[in-house]
């Protein structure tokens, strides 16, 4: 038989073939949020600390998974999490994906974990956007998927010697398309 999923006025219900069996499920609703906690603009082979909240204000959540995909212009160094969250990590000073999974998150719940990046001294193209996502999902139907993904977009230029004023700032940032911003996707 076929599983219909269906999420009306809040709740989510799950409908068996053609039968009119309903059987009404929790939802959750998880949010992420990510900021970064370093300085702007990065300069290579400086850390790039990245904060991470995943949050759950829906039913209790029996799996929670949080993916951050890091930029293919960054590395990996290292990642801070909370007890009882299982992550796998690429190996630090090389790229890939953070995958992270937590079991039975509680309505109101939240969790921190530190993710820390650094773009290799070698890196060319200077100055450019290091754009970072976490994304967060449950095992249960969600409420509001709009709030499932976070993006924190970063300057990066070469370290000078005199530090930007908010202008230069402004207009470093408007010239390479508005990073140092918080976006939401």
């Amino acid at each position: 038989m076929k599983r219909i999923h269906w999420v009306v006025a809040g709740v989510a219900a799950i409908g068996i073939g053609t039968a009119p069996a309903w059987a009404i499920l929790p939802s959750t609703n998880m949010k992420v949020e990510k900021t970064l906690l370093s300085a702007s603009p990065a300069h290579p082979g400086a850390p790039i600390v990245y904060q991470i909240v995943v949050s759950n204000t829906g039913a209790l959540a029996p799996t929670v998974n949080m993916d951050d995909d890091i930029d293919p212009s960054a590395v990996f160094e290292s990642l801070d999490a909370p007890s009882g969250w299982n992550c796998s990590t690429p190996p630090p000073g090389q790229g890939g994906t953070v995958q992270c999974s937590f079991l039975n998150m509680s309505s109101g719940a939240s969790a921190t974990l530190t993710l820390t990046v650094t773009v290799p001294p070698s890196q060319g193209f200077l100055p450019f956007v290091l754009s970072n996502t976490a994304a967060v999902s449950s095992s249960l139907p969600e409420l509001d998927a709009s709030d499932n993904s976070s993006t924190a977009a970063t300057p990066v230029t070469e370290p000078s010697s005199v530090p930007m004023s908010p202008v230069a700032l402004i207009a470093l940032a408007a010239l390479i398309g508005g990073a140092g911003v918080l976006l939401k996707s």
